[in-house]
């Protein structure tokens, strides 16, 4: 029998809350260590979970010769030392979304993978969110025809809540905001629905919360958006339009519409996120609902999606599988050329930019 494969976990945040879970939820997987740095917060949450998974330093972890694998859900400002250190160690890689803090970052950690003959994944979670993937089936049901529009409207409360303290999502220099954390999600799986990728974005971005209160009690300023309006062409001439909030009070959820020449379909999911939560419609001149059967989710879809992402990741460094879905490190270097056009063009008023791809190996 082949032994399971020995995972690492840097990161005391998501990568206690979903991580942890989702890797314990594999038999193949043996989660060895996690380095939750000088956090006693995230020493107590990984006491509080499991008490036969050590907390560690990140030297330790990846000196350990039964880790083939670490997992790096850190703030993007902090990626890419980490993930330079794990590939010298001889590790594999999934790295948090969006994959550094910029595309020079990420280009040159992709590089270094190559050269360490090494793979990276990226946390792109939501290529396996049922929301996604109903999505995926929907066109490939051939229902739609061609493809000629893409609308996304993803609005969430997170920004207003108060119990939600000033960090590094709130500071430009950690390349925290809307347009990395949430947009980049869609950025990532727009080319996947429409079997594309983006040929130009114009992109606006706004700050509606404009301070938050840090742990000391003090109010801190906000410079990151919170608001995002994306226009966008692909290659293939379908247009995508998007429009992300996380400082949104009402209408809160992630909703999709694709456009064919034949109907259009609609997928729309909202809190708490459950499968009773997921509507489905197709609509053409022939169909008028659109259901699925493997729709099942637990009470986090977050764990459900990257336990799905990690499976596959497992499958790949085990040379066992394809795994289509997986998102690669080019894939991540393909967002950030994404989202770099889009800063472009948010400092120059909305302005149309071309996406000019600029990696190779």
């Amino acid at each position: 029998m082949n032994r399971p494969i020995g995972f690492g976990i840097v990161g005391s945040g998501f990568g206690v809350d979903v991580i942890l879970p989702a890797l314990l939820a594999n038999p193949e997987f043996d989660v060895r260590s996690i380095a939750v740095g000088k956090s006693s917060t995230g020493t107590d949450k990984l006491r509080g979970r499991l008490t036969n998974i050590a907390a560690v330093s990140v030297e330790e972890l990846l000196e350990a010769n039964d880790i083939q694998a670490v997992v790096i859900a850190v703030p993007p400002h902090i990626q890419a030392e980490l993930i330079g250190m794990a590939l010298l160690a001889g590790k594999h890689v999934i790295c948090e979304k969006p994959f550094t803090a910029s595309l020079e970052e990420a280009t040159i950690a992709c590089r270094a993978a190559s050269k360490e003959a090494r793979f990276i994944a990226i946390d792109y979670e939501f290529r396996y969110d049922p929301l996604v993937t109903s999505c995926l089936r929907g066109i490939a049901s051939g229902y739609l025809g061609e493809l000629k529009q893409i609308k996304i409207r993803w609005w969430t409360g997170s920004a207003l809540r108060e119990d939600r303290p000033w960090s590094w999502r709130d500071d430009s220099k950690c390349c925290g905001g809307v347009l990395t954390e949430w947009c980049s999600h869609i950025i990532d799986y727009v080319p996947l629905l429409a079997d594309s990728s983006f040929y130009d974005i114009g992109c606006v971005l706004r700050t509606d919360q404009r301070t938050r209160r840090g742990n000391d009690g003090r109010h801190y300023e906000v410079n990151t958006p919170d608001g995002c309006i994306i226009n966008a062409t692909l290659t293939n001439a379908v247009e995508v339009s998007i429009d992300v909030s996380t400082a949104q009070s009402a209408l809160l959820g992630h909703f999709i519409e694709i456009h064919g020449e034949n109907g259009v379909f609609r997928a729309e999911i909202t809190p708490p996120y459950t499968a009773s939560n997921l509507r489905l419609s197709l609509n053409n001149n022939h169909i008028r609902e659109f259901k699925l059967d493997d729709v099942a989710m637990s009470n986090d879809i977050r764990v459900d999606a990257v336990a799905k992402l990690a499976k596959d990741f497992g499958a790949v460094i085990g040379g066992s599988s394809d795994a289509p879905l997986l998102p690669r490190c080019q894939e991540g270097v393909s967002v950030w050329e994404v989202l770099t056009a889009a800063r472009i063009s948010s400092e120059g008023g909305g302005c149309r930019m071309l996406v000019k791809p600029n990696f190779s190996i």
